[in-house]
């Protein structure tokens, strides 16, 4: 169809009777079709800014709001109708931000701001939220400022998981360094204490010496200690995990907490009594617990309630998406709750750092919570703080439920004996001190040993053998050929031949996984002469 303007007037002669009709038309067609165009634009771009999923604010020139679409009122809790007229200062930016904005309103009059910017806000009930925003003034013809055109995105829960993810990794890559320092110590240690352990045996009580040498045996284990609590914060220990009853575990702990806290602290328990199971290793859970219940303790000096709770629950996919370190799932949550001082928000953040403390000096390792940390995440768990200043803390464990057959935890008491031996062992260990203590304290219960220093040397032994040896004991991570490659191909020549492994630190398949079966043959360095005496006879009694 065509458009036309017309124009029409009557025609008079001139006494002024109208004698005819004067008429002028003209095609608008092109420009009815612009209008119809510019309609359909209008409305599309309507609809667009009704429904895009940022917030759209338009103000006039004195920066009063004229436009306030539907995602800016689901961010900031404020209609359309009770923000026209009104100032953002009024509104959205946070009281500490004023002068701040007011300089920053005057620049985007007169055209000098930058486009993109991030800020706090606040919402309609007080929260603070992040946003991101995009801002374009406005200007008339002839050049007068005529309004802001803003363009906002609530960023807060991408901060929040940057935030965690930095946390993460900055955790992670501490903890291999700890883990690779504890490694290069426990193969010194090893040394140290098994060497110590051995002269003592030897020496007569009323030797000058006998108490140095405690002395040096006592200052060694302590810092075997030391390195077992950065190899459990880098989650390179080696665990035994058994499926148990929680409640168990925290009730066979009690009488230890008790003496722990002391008089003046009122301890407590409220635990699920349909508690599913989880699979742990007992003795670790133990000493997450301990550090734990030792971290409240001493943030109530002056006394106060501590109380332990667990419960089933379940995290769906909304929690998860909020909490990098979560999966979704069923979990068993044990909280360990105080009445505290509580933790000053900006060391939330570092609390699981070895080595982080806020205790004054020679009140605390710093490693407590650091291991804490490390043995919750090898059982695939999680731990979150929850703090407030002079009201408390609670720590929240999440372990896995698992539904299997409930086991007795197990505790077992260290024997001192060494007991002897007549097989034939390959030994296996790259550092030559720690295999000449090994060689050495086999060979003085009657084993017959043959030592190698890498797993090619190894090889090669068997291989010139006349007597194939009845348990090959070797180490987990060595130059060229490792414990598990080794493994492998001896057991190719000799099947089912008994293997204990043995390292400082290790992340092998061979050991996190065993072979065949979830109870691998280890041995975690430091250990003393008796551990490996017994550990060695278990293995070749168990061959059965």
């Amino acid at each position: 169809p065509q458009w036309f303007l017309t124009r029409k007037v009557p025609l008079r002669n001139p006494d002024g009777e109208i004698i005819g009709l004067i008429g002028v038309s003209r095609d608008i067609t092109d420009r009815k079709r612009f209008e119809a165009e510019l309609s359909r634009v209008i409305m599309h771009l309507q609809v667009q800014i009704e429904r895009m999923p940022l917030g759209y604010l338009l103000t006039d020139h004195n920066f009063r709001y004229t436009r306030w679409n539907p995602t800016a009122e689901r961010m900031f809790g404020f209609s359309e109708h009770e923000v026209i007229g009104k100032h953002p200062i009024d509104l959205v930016i946070p009281k500490y931000r004023h002068a701040e904005a007011a300089e920053a309103f005057e620049e985007m009059r007169s055209g000098k701001t930058e486009s993109n910017t991030v800020k706090t806000n606040v919402t309609k009930d007080g929260r603070e939220i992040i946003c991101e925003w995009h801002n374009t003034p406005l200007f008339n013809p002839d050049g007068s400022f005529s309004g802001l055109l803003s363009i906002g995105h609530d960023i807060s829960e991408r901060r929040l998981l940057e935030e965690q993810l930095q946390q993460s990794q900055r955790i992670d890559a501490v903890g291999k360094l700890a883990g690779g320092i504890a490694h290069d110590f426990n193969n010194l240690l090893t040394i140290i204490n098994g060497y110590s352990e051995m002269i003592l045996r030897s020496t007569p009580e009323n030797d000058p010496n006998q108490k140095r040498l405690v002395a040096i045996k006592e200052a060694g284990e302590r810092s075997a200690l030391l390195t077992s609590q950065l190899l459990s914060f880098s989650r390179k220990q080696v665990l035994e995990p058994k499926v148990v009853d929680l409640n168990e575990v925290i009730r066979n702990a009690d009488s230890m907490l008790s003496r722990i806290i002391g008089e003046d602290i009122d301890m407590s328990h409220s635990l699920s009594d349909d508690l599913a199971l989880v699979k742990v290793d007992p003795a670790r859970f133990e000493q997450v617990l301990m550090n734990l219940v030792i971290n409240s303790r001493d943030a109530m000096p002056l006394g106060g309630k501590l109380t332990i709770e667990t419960k089933n629950v379940t995290i769906d996919s909304e929690y998860a998406r909020l909490h990098t370190d979560a999966r979704p799932g069923r979990y068993v949550v044990m909280t360990v709750s105080d009445t505290g001082h509580g933790i000053p928000e900006g060391d939330k953040r570092q609390v699981f750092e070895p080595y982080f403390t806020t205790k004054p000096s020679g009140k605390g390792t710093g490693l407590g919570l650091s291991v804490a940390y490390g043995n919750i995440k090898q059982s695939n768990g999680n731990i979150e703080v929850y703090s407030e200043p002079d009201v408390g803390t609670s720590f929240k464990v999440y372990l896995p439920a698992v539904s299997d057959t409930k086991y007795e935890v197990e505790m077992g008491n260290e024997s001192t004996e060494m007991p002897p031996g007549n097989e034939t062992i390959l030994v296996v260990e790259d550092e030559e001190g720690v295999r000449g203590l090994i060689c050495a304290t086999l060979t003085e219960l009657g084993y017959t040993i043959a030592g190698a220093g890498s797993g090619e040397e190894a090889l090669s032994i068997v291989n010139e053998m006349e007597t194939k040896p009845d348990l090959l004991l070797t180490d987990v991570v060595m130059p060229g050929m490792g414990g598990r490659q080794l493994s492998e191909r001896i057991l190719e020549l000799i099947p089912d031949l008994p293997i204990l492994f043995m390292s400082g630190y290790t992340d092998d398949a061979v050991v996190r996984h065993g072979i065949l079966h979830d109870k691998v043959n280890f041995l975690q360095k430091p250990f003393a002469p008796t551990t490996i005496a017994r550990k060695v006879r278990d293995v070749l009694d168990d061959r059965s």
